[in-house]
């Protein structure tokens, strides 16, 4: 090839890449943009949701907050979940477990106490123990760190109670387990608490008859409340705090008692009174009126009941404050009961159905898988009726309404449905009755012991007498106050039979709509058909046993 060719060529090509290069520096001179300091438009991917376990972590390691954390504050705060739990060595089970040596202890292994599902899983058969991870993740939040526990509490919010309690725990033993080496963390910033606003009660119909309200129907309704709220002058707090002289005194001002971070919030340091129209908003939509708060009482929604309980909270002091004239502005009342406030629950679990419904005293908290009241407690593992701060999971019993913010009784790990409603369709235990084991169903109730008594003739606790329950008349205990939807379940002259009972307490909630029963309900077959075969022998001529 002509050498001139080659010279053409070469020449060419660098031309045209000395072009390219100047138009791209020019038009980068010309047009070129610094990168966005914030897109206009952010697609943000949610990240997966953790299995069991799972729970939010805490701003502060427990390893950090053991090193300062006070026992005796945590003992103090424990006093609330004693309703479900013991923790002498040896002792027995109640709505929870018996917490002795909880601290490093397998999971859901106490002997002679019936879990949950949720919870036996959750242990891999005794190979998970209760570590200070464990302790913290499941108080903090029972329901996010073990999905599908019975356990109602809300859990504890404020990280010093949370250490306090679990360095309480720690001491149940004969050998304390070692603390937990600290470790380094960059601190995060405090989440910021937002300020509920207090629901507009003033235009409550409830408040509009409480100049002719009924404080003896109201003291009725309350006795659902008793287990937790104790309501003589100078009585002492349980579950939740005593309620003597609660209208027109300081929110959250107990004496004693430990609140809730969401209730000592809303008591704006005190200055903020419990006066009729504030109670009204709390007892008719506790969550809403106090955000955060560990009250697991969903409300008592009818009207008329609400403005009895407030005229019988009204007359709780010694200088009962004047009811508001018919039409007027509720004033604060002296004396006046609030929903108890929140307590937390301990460590039990599964706990038996309550023959009928029972719902939580104001702001009970569960034990292992039970609720909180106002200054909750935090659970353990589960158990059943509305406890104070346990460590396990506990259910309440059937048809009871919360009292001021207590710190809700937590349900024990799983407690068992009540056993006073039947329905009307067998369900899948009723074939089982005939060969289930009485014994077993006896323990199983045994977490239902403290809102239901069974000896004939007996008092009526936080629900019903249970004593010839089944054939018996629904909603038939004279002088016990049913909710209005459990006094019509089964309809007109239906009784506790095998089908009725086997329907209720697989689904409490489900069946009687509006029930004060918060717990889930009984699913395993065997386990409550074993519940009903021992509630059969409640009698002096048990029924006929159903065909297998």
């Amino acid at each position: 090839m002509n050498s001139s060719y080659l010279n053409m060529a070469a020449g060419a090509f660098l031309g045209t890449v000395f072009v390219v290069m100047s138009v791209s520096l020019v038009s980068d001179a010309l047009f070129h943009a610094e990168a966005p300091e914030q897109e206009g438009f952010a697609i943000i991917v949610a990240e997966a949701e953790t299995g069991d376990g799972g729970g939010a972590p805490q701003a502060t390691p427990i390893a950090n907050l053991l090193q300062t954390a006070d026992a005796a504050a945590g003992e103090a705060s424990f006093a609330k979940c004693q309703a479900c739990h013991t923790v002498d060595e040896g002792g027995a089970n109640r709505v929870g477990p018996n917490l002795w040596g909880v601290v490093n202890r397998p999971i859901a292994s106490h002997e002679g106490f019936s879990y949950s599902a949720a919870m036996t899983e959750f242990s891999e058969g005794g190979e998970v123990v209760w570590d200070y991870e464990h302790l913290a993740g499941f108080l903090a939040a029972p329901r996010s760190y073990i999905q599908g526990t019975a356990m109602s509490f809300a859990g504890l919010t404020r990280e010093d109670e949370l250490a306090n309690v679990i360095a309480y725990l720690r001491e149940l033993s004969n050998e304390p387990a070692p603390l937990p080496e600290p470790v380094e963390v960059a601190e995060a910033p405090a989440a910021e608490g937002g300020e509920g606003e207090a629901a507009a009660a003033e235009g409550s119909p409830a408040l509009a008859m409480l100049a002719d309200a009924d404080a003896a129907n109201g003291e009725s309704i309350f006795r659902r409340c008793a287990a937790c709220h104790g309501v003589e002058e100078g009585g002492a707090n349980r579950v939740g705090p005593n309620l003597w002289d609660i209208v027109g005194n300081p929110v959250a001002n107990n004496e004693g008692f430990s609140y809730s971070a969401g209730m000592v919030e809303y008591s704006e340091g005190g200055a903020k009174t419990w006066e009729f129209a504030n109670l009204d908003a709390f007892i008719l939509a506790p969550r809403e009126e106090v955000p955060g708060t560990s009250m697991s009482f969903a409300g008592l929604a009818n009207d008329s009941d609400r403005a009895d309980l407030l005229a019988y909270l009204a007359t709780l002091s010694s200088e009962p404050v004047a009811l508001p004239a018919a039409g007027g502005e509720a004033a604060p009342a002296e004396g006046e009961e609030a929903p108890a406030e929140e307590a937390a629950p301990a460590e039990g679990e599964e706990a038996a159905a309550p023959a009928e419904e029972a719902a939580p005293a104001d702001d009970a908290a569960p034990a292992q898988d039970a609720a909180p009241a106002e200054g909750e407690a935090a659970p353990a593992e589960e158990g059943t009726a509305p406890t104070a701060e346990p460590a396990e999971e506990a259910a309440p019993a059937e048809d009871a309404a919360p009292a001021e913010d207590a710190t809700e009784a937590a349900p024990a790990e799983d407690a068992a449905a009540p056993a006073d409603e039947e329905a009307s369709a067998a369900g899948g235990a009723v074939a089982l009755i005939a060969s289930a084991d009485v014994a077993l169903g006896e323990e199983v109730f045994q977490e239902c012991a403290a809102c239901h008594s069974v000896d004939e003739g007996g008092e009526a606790i936080v629900g019903p007498n249970l004593w010839g329950i089944v054939n018996r008349d629904v909603a038939g205990v004279e002088g016990f106050e049913y909710s209005e939807n459990f006094v019509n379940y089964g309809g007109e002259g239906a009784v506790w039979d095998y089908a009725l009972l086997d329907q209720f307490l697989a689904a409490p909630m489900e069946e009687v709509e509006g029930t004060y029963m918060a717990y889930p309900g009984v699913v395993e077959d065997d386990r409550r058909a074993a519940v009903i075969a021992y509630l059969r022998t409640l009698a002096d001529t048990p029924a006929e046993l159903p065909a297998e």
